[in-house]
Formats: structure tokens, sequence, C-alpha cells
């Protein structure tokens, strides 16, 4: 007959399993309910992940990270070069796939880089704001436009769908979007931003979201 354990020695089993990779902190986490065989953990959920950090951009020098074993997380693969960016949670920092981690060589990092390496040495990159049309919105007639006060400016996105208006000053523009399906626009302050990245989608007519 199988002997069933207790939730006391289910909490003792998992600690001596995890004994070295938990601080005192975290093994505190891990609580035995009084109901049985339940074990509950405040970080059942996380993996943690050890860097070798070549280049420290902005903050702390961080060489560990957590993320989320769900969909939530990043999933970070062997032997490759990250940017990655993590924010504090409690005593220690993590990251997910909503932040702006990426490989050091996707698009988005690339542009990160060179703002983030701009900043650090001194010399801050001009305003700029620029995006990416996605490639199953792409068209040929698709017009990007930069407007304020009577300036303007206007390109057409390049192959890849990506769009760039740099050397901007600090103040508010119009970002439109336009093709023969319709159009759409967007206010842009980049007065405190410095930079804002423009995600375009159609949806019956052109939206613009984004983030600094």
């Amino acid at each position: 007959m199988q002997q069933r354990l207790s939730h006391i020695q289910l909490r003792q089993m998992l600690l001596q399993r995890w004994h070295g990779h938990l601080s005192a902190q975290e093994e505190q986490y891990i609580r035995a309910s009084s109901e049985w065989g339940k074990i509950e953990s405040r970080y059942a959920y996380m993996q943690r992940i050890r860097f070798v950090v070549s280049e420290d951009l902005a903050g702390t020098q961080v060489h560990e990270v957590f993320t989320d074993s769900t969909s939530c997380g990043y999933r970070f693969e062997l032997n490759h070069v990250y940017l990655v960016n993590s924010s504090r949670d409690g005593l220690r920092y993590r990251t997910g796939a909503c932040s702006r981690t990426a490989r050091v060589e996707s698009e988005e990092a690339v542009e990160d880089l060179k703002a983030l390496r701009a900043r650090k040495s001194g010399t801050p990159l001009l305003p700029r704001i620029y995006g990416r049309i996605p490639p199953s919105e792409l068209r040929t007639d698709v017009l990007v436009r930069l407007t304020r006060d009577q300036n303007e400016e206007w390109v057409h996105p390049d192959a890849g769908g990506g769009f760039s208006f740099d050397g901007l000053e600090k103040t508010q523009y119009r970002l439109q979007i336009q093709d023969g399906r319709g159009t759409g626009e967007r206010l842009i302050d980049v007065a405190r931003l410095g930079c804002f990245e423009a995600i375009p989608w159609f949806s019956d007519s052109w939206h613009v979201a984004g983030s600094p």
C-alpha cells in the first residue's frame, strides 16, 4: 500500500530538493496549508536566469533575473546575447514577454541600443518618432505623415515596413497613417519622452498605439 505524505512532509521534501537554490526569504514563501497535501509557493511559476553581463547600459548591473514559466514570461535560449529590460520586484529583478527584452540582433534591440548607448555617453539622441507597419498591412500606397503647426514631413515605409522621423524638436507632433483604405492619426509629445515607437495597425481605419 502506497504511503501518503502529509503536507508538512511535502514541504520538507521541496525545501530539500531546492536547497542551495532558494534564499531564506524565498523558503518562507513555501507554505504548507491546513488542507491536506496542499503546498503554496509564491515562486511556483517562475524561473531564475543567470547572465554574464557584457555591457551595463542603465541602472544597476543585474546578473540574475526571474521570469514567468507561463506564456507571460520571456523564453531565453542558451548561447545567445540579449538586451534585458528588467524591473525590481521585491528583492529581485524580473522580466517578461511584455518587456522590451530581446535578442541583440532584433530590430527592437538595435533601436534601443542606439538610444541607450547615446544616453550613457552623455550625448542623448535628438527626439525621434519611428515604427513599423505590420507585413500583413503593408501596401505600396501606405504613406506616413508627421506634422507640426504648418510643417510637414512624409515618408513611404521601407520594404520591411519601417519608418522614422529623426532629429525632431522637443514638442508635440501629429503622426498620420493613410492609404487607399483610410487614415488614422495620433498626437505624440516628445518634449519629455525623447523618442516614441509607434505601433500602427488597420481595422476599418488606421490606428496608432505605441510607447516611449
